[in-house]
């Protein structure tokens, strides 16, 4: 369903709890008042690429939480017209977003926005960090009891040997916890 008509969009308001239409690409302002006449509950648009300030008006009027994830750019007149609307809303899919449009949003009191670059760096320096420790290799013995306790266990990586008939150096380290 890539667009929706307004009859069958008035006859989906009947419909309550959460309302998933990610396969539509294309809401025009009558659907979207159709749309808007449910009472409470989520209305999912997520594949969504664009909105009219139209169209945006009536999305507004819904009570209920709206998202709008695919959304990736939105005019300020569109912002505006959300920015009317009650319910929580999410645009988190929104892409170099102008300050003043992101302004009208963040008046929003319940608005979901991108996450700042910051975060964004953050989060992709955490995802870096656990690529890495995933990388580690696998130890040659795994898990072996030194204790009575469930938790007194030590794992060995054997090194490959650079010469096999000479020892290979040993390196061994004991966290003292914490």
């Amino acid at each position: 369903l890539k667009q929706l008509e307004a009859a069958a969009a008035d006859a989906l308001s009947a419909q309550q709890g959460v309302l998933v239409l990610d396969e539509l690409v294309d809401l025009d302002p009558a659907a979207a008042a159709a749309l808007a006449k449910r009472k409470g509950g989520s209305l999912i648009l997520n594949g969504l690429e664009r909105l009219s300030p139209e169209t945006a008006a009536a999305l507004a009027a819904y009570d209920g939480e709206i998202a709008l994830r695919g959304l990736r750019d939105i005019s300020p007149e569109a912002a505006t017209a959300l920015a009317a609307h009650r319910g929580r809303l999410h645009l988190t899919g929104l892409v170099d977003v102008p300050p003043e449009t992101l302004a009208i949003l963040r008046a929003h009191p319940q608005v979901r926005l991108p996450r700042s670059p910051a975060a964004k760096a953050k989060t992709a320096a955490k995802q870096a960090r656990d690529a890495e420790e995933a990388a580690l290799p696998v130890p040659t013995h795994a898990d072996i009891a030194y204790g009575p306790h469930a938790k007194h266990l030590l794992s060995v990586w054997k090194a490959k040997a650079a010469d096999p008939g000479r020892p290979t150096p040993l390196m061994l380290f004991i966290h003292g916890g914490g």
